[in-house]
């Protein structure tokens, strides 16, 4: 199945070169496993950049599909859009 993968964050545009991607995965998918595809192809670089190392958090809202999911295990359907959107923080 595929499923689009949007970068709205410029740290990870400017690491994949991309803004949007589509990518083919299989039925049983998860986004841990697009996670695990994303770092094939992007290095550990980008699994870094996702991830916090020290405390394992991820760095960015990801929304599927607009809603926003806490759940890693989220189980794919066949064109799901994936967004990967920078946290703001500040006060």
């Amino acid at each position: 199945m595929k499923i689009t993968i949007e970068y709205n964050s410029h740290p990870l545009r400017k690491l994949t070169n991309k803004q949007i991607e589509e990518i083919e995965v299989n039925s049983d998918s998860n986004f841990i496993k697009v996670m695990e595809l994303l770092q094939k192809e992007y290095g550990k670089e980008f699994k870094n950049t996702v991830i916090d190392k020290n405390t394992g958090k991820i760095r960015f809202l990801i929304l599927i599909d607009g809603i926003s999911i806490v759940d890693l295990n989220y189980k794919l359907k066949d064109k799901n859009r994936i967004n990967f959107l920078t946290l703001v923080t500040g006060g």
